[in-house]
């Protein structure tokens, strides 16, 4: 063992409390960067997970076995060696039904080769066993919610017969031997194990699927292994299949500035606070132990040794503490706090742990560490190895205060003094609480915002009414005779509990289009000959179009724009309201219009610019036109007006009082209710049964011609979706705040260790004081000063960064911020609190000694 590691271990033997206090600090900085790690790595994954989520699979691509003249056994083999290939499985699919009366019938039963496929596929075992033998199956729980473990299960296949050249059925008889749980979006409903008879018996294709060692340039890597396959292919055409989720993955999803520059300050933000910890234990030890090193200068030990043995007892309590911050940081990380925030997209992922996240974790919090332990030393060098041995701090501090306490000395003022003679630990101090402080406050104004903004999209009202379609065959179509029950308006109003009701119109009505829009629609119904009658009367030149009634109030929360940080903007103004304007929704379609040149771009039927006139025969005047958002449904949406209607139609929006002037017979589309209770379920109740009362209408759809579709009035509540908003919001709070509460944990132990040490470094000049007359009142007030100094300046920082905090996330959001001031109340109350009660530990340590001996030379 090295004479720097003895004396290492030397030193940390004699200063446990302080290296207790190093161990801690450094398992909570690795706990916040394994939890910032575990996020960003979530948040990276989620999109290729997506993507593989929707492919059904994570391996890397597959091939058609039956291309090649080798048995499946040894096309297993020759793909298995090749070089860049990690491992393979055999998958086989059979088209099969289990019940002729069951509504979802037709199933799919799939064929694994290995157990290890289940991973591959996002499946898990929720019961039982994977199959042994082709006669076993393993059964979805969702959809085979009756069925039991040791059940039998009879699936139907038609296959063709190439003994025959006919189709034929056969029936095969399975034990359930196991129930699954998928994740994908497209869930398999069953599967049993690759069986060579069952492959021959129902003529199956079986794929080879392939895990590649990496998946950088996979379709590289596909061409370079069929490639090598070629003198054994026996087709024409190779079916190949390679994972789109590798392919269509961007990481520019992800990694755009904004994202990189918000993990960017999360991360600073974590260093920060653990720098200014371990820097002021560390700059309080050489305080302690300058002495110490002053004799090992005279001995001949170099700064660069000096600085090699604090070196070195940060690596021994890093290592030390690295066992419990891994696991404690898998376990707050990985599986408490990323769920609950990956959670606020909806939905669950089934994301795996990857190796990086531990092992950049552990790298930041050993180079914060070293960082912080090694910034004080610098202090050493404006030192001679004389004046390191015969550095007496206490003493010198003795002769100020002597001569600070001659006149009228009270404790405050001592305590004043005593904290101008150390302004960095006082500054270190103070930033290390403000910043967890200032943390809680942006969280929890992130929150609120958040939660603010997002209202917005959910609805207006408690509860709506709308026409929803209850049978789906066909597509989408409008009619004029679509509506609500005038009579259920009525029924509804009489019922008590309603605080405000109103309503949202529509009719259709033709409208005057332009050439430029004939010629598009021309375009357009020769090449895709959907919706005939109102391409034709775009054509011609007279379309028909949606006009919406809303109320003047519900008008402002229309999305009108959307402003360069994407964020949106609603109508304010008042040219709505002044019966000369008309508010134009145009829809971009996602459609492509056969062209080769602009195939798949965005294709405009009928669409008009601020300024331009509306003009119609069924209008008794034309209207100006005022422009909005290029997609409407989220804001009938918010506003309850959903029904159906085609993708073709322009749509316009108009106060409901102008509204009702031009059509004065038209029809209800939604009813808006506020209770005057919240969440008030009799009265949910009661709608609901008047909506299963109320009249619904079937028509004819003129896509498929003899195919339906039935609407039926149905109420939607508010709260269902706000409980699901404020899950979300709660994923938020509740993530930052356990990070913001690592954070303020550092910054308290900041606070206590410095208020501990810096009672312990002025024992004898606490005892000189008591010598010449200070009570033990008096020196417990200025004791207590003195560690609230640093709460006090906490809270002038707090009072100076929070209105600045509120400007900037105004501009971030682009709406005017409400921040909270009770978590920072708290906080604030909690630092204060620390400091108090570590002053009266402290004091009730120091007078455990008799002051003779305090006032002894150390």
């Amino acid at each position: 063992m090295s004479i720097i590691t003895e004396l290492s271990l030397s030193q940390l033997k004699s200063h446990r409390r302080r290296s207790a206090v190093i161990c801690t600090a450094a398992i909570l900085t690795l706990v916040l960067f394994m939890t910032i790690m575990s996020i960003t790595f979530a948040l990276a994954e989620s999109f290729q997970l997506s993507l593989m989520l929707a492919a059904g699979s994570r391996s890397h691509a597959s091939i058609e076995t039956g291309n090649y003249s080798l048995s499946r056994t040894e096309l297993l083999e020759k793909v298995q060696a090749y070089p860049s290939v990690k491992n393979t499985f055999f998958v086989t699919s059979y088209g099969a039904y289990t019940d002729e009366s069951d509504d979802n019938k037709n199933k799919s039963l799939y064929g694994f080769s290995s157990k290890s496929m289940l991973s591959e596929t996002f499946i898990e075992l929720v019961g039982g066993r994977f199959p042994e033998n082709r006669n076993e199956v393993v059964l979805n729980r969702e959809i085979y919610p009756d069925i039991k473990l040791g059940d039998s299960v009879t699936f139907g296949f038609t296959h063709y017969s190439y003994d025959t050249g006919k189709i034929e059925k056969s029936d095969i008889n399975f034990t359930v031997v196991g129930l699954s749980k998928g994740y994908t979006d497209r869930q398999l409903s069953a599967f049993t194990i690759v069986d060579e008879s069952l492959v021959n018996e129902l003529a199956s294709i079986v794929q080879l699927f392939i895990n590649f060692k990496s998946s950088i340039n996979i379709s590289e890597k596909v061409d370079a292994l069929t490639e090598s396959l070629t003198e054994y292919v026996i087709v024409d055409q190779l079916n190949i299949f390679v994972n789109s989720a590798y392919i269509g993955a961007n990481a520019t999803e992800f990694l755009n500035p904004l994202s990189i520059t918000l993990i960017v300050i999360v991360v600073s933000v974590i260093f920060f606070a653990a720098f200014l910890l371990i820097y002021n234990i560390y700059s309080i030890a050489l305080t302690q132990d300058m002495q110490q090193l002053g004799l090992l200068s005279v001995v001949g030990t170099t700064y660069k040794q000096m600085k090699k043995l604090t070196l070195c007892q940060t690596l021994i309590l890093f290592i030390i503490s690295l066992p419990i911050g891994i696991l404690l940081g898998y376990l707050i990380g990985w599986k408490l706090l990323t769920p609950i925030f990956m959670s606020m997209s909806g939905e669950i992922l089934p994301f795996t742990f990857n190796w990086w996240i531990p092992v950049v974790s552990i790298i930041l919090t050993l180079f914060t560490l070293c960082f912080s332990a090694a910034r004080p030393l610098r202090r050493l060098r404006a030192y001679t190895p004389i004046q390191t041995v015969n550095a007496e701090p206490n003493t010198i501090t003795s002769r100020k205060v002597s001569s600070k306490s001659e006149g009228n000395s009270t404790p405050i003022s001592l305590a004043a003094a005593s904290v101008k003679r150390e302004p960095k630990k006082l500054a270190v101090t103070s930033l290390s609480a403000a910043l967890s402080i200032l943390l809680f406050i942006v969280v929890s104004t992130l929150a609120d915002t958040v939660s603010n903004v997002m209202t917005i999209d959910i609805m207006i009202s408690d509860i709506s009414v709308n026409l929803r379609k209850v049978s789906k065959f066909g597509a989408n179509d409008l009619n004029n005779e679509l509506s609500i029950d005038e009579k259920l308006y009525d029924d509804i109003a009489a019922l008590d509990g309603i605080e405000s009701i109103g309503c949202v119109r529509y009719a259709i009505a033709s409208v005057k289009g332009t050439s430029e829009i004939s010629q598009r629609a021309r375009k357009f119904r020769d090449t895709y000959p959907f919706e005939e009658e109102q391409l034709n009367k775009l054509v011609d030149g007279n379309p028909d179009a949606i006009f919406i009634g809303v109320s003047d109030e519900l008008c402002k929360h229309i999305e009108v724009d959307r402003n360069e940080y994407g964020n949106s903007i609603f109508y304010t103004g008042s040219e709505l309201y002044d019966g000369n304007h008309i508010l134009f929704i145009s829809e971009r379609l996602a459609r492509a219009n056969h062209d080769s040149t602009t195939f798949g771009e965005p294709f405009d039927f009928f669409y008009l610019n601020d300024g331009d006139l509306l003009y119609s025969d069924s209008l008794s005047k034309s209207y100006t036109v005022i422009n909005g958002y290029s997609s409407y449904s989220r804001e009938l949406y918010a506003l309850g007006a959903i029904f159906y209607y085609s993708d073709y139609y322009p749509v316009f929006i108009l106060p409901l009082s102008e509204f009702e002037k031009q059509f004065p017979d038209s029809k209800l589309a939604s009813i808006l209710i506020n209770s005057v209770e919240e969440n008030d379920k009799s009265l949910a109740n009661e709608i609901e049964r008047l909506c299963e009362s109320s009249p619904s209408f079937t028509i004819e759809s003129n896509i498929y011609g003899e195919e339906y579709e039935t609407y039926a009035p149905t109420a939607h509540y508010r709260f269902d979706d706000m409980a699901e908003l404020n899950a979300r919001t709660n994923a938020i709070r509740v993530t930052g705040y356990g990070l913001a509460a690592i954070v303020f944990l550092i910054g308290i132990l900041n606070m206590i260790n410095s208020a501990l040490t810096s009672v312990m470094q002025k024992r004898r000049e606490y005892a000189m004081l008591e010598a010449v007359g200070m009570t033990g009142n008096q020196l417990n007030l200025m004791i207590i000063c003195e560690n609230s100094v640093s709460s006090i300046i906490s809270a002038i920082v707090l009072l100076i960064s929070t209105p600045l905090i509120r400007i900037m996330m105004d501009r971030v959001f682009k709406t005017e911020v409400s921040i909270n001031p009770l978590s920072a109340t708290i906080m604030l109350i909690l630092t204060f609190a620390a400091a108090i009660v570590t002053s009266l530990i402290s004091y009730k340590m120091l007078i455990r000694s008799p002051v003779t001996e305090r006032l002894k030379v150390e």
